[in-house]
């Protein structure tokens, strides 16, 4: 684990954690279009409704966006994805 960014700010922990999604999987040659499975763990709606209108509408596959309790208390959106090109 590390240091939560922008505690408190559901809109850029969204943000920074797809960027970093993002940089992850162009490191490996994909892009989110190859994403096939997708889990987004999300506090609360706002977060959910923020991951799905910044991301969903990229990816090839449906995700599943689940509101639950994320693993630390300041953190509001976790993301599990697997991609294939």
């Amino acid at each position: 684990g590390g240091a939560t960014c922008f505690p408190g700010d559901f809109s850029r922990q969204v943000e920074a954690t797809l960027e970093n999604l993002e940089a992850a999987l162009r490191q490996t040659g994909c892009a989110p279009k190859d994403v096939v499975h997708a889990v987004a763990y999300c506090e609360n709606e706002e977060a959910r409704r923020l991951f799905e209108e910044r991301w969903s509408p990229q990816l090839a596959w449906p995700t599943l966006a689940v509101v639950a309790d994320v693993c630390r208390p300041d953190l509001a959106f976790e993301i599990e994805a697997t991609a294939v090109r």
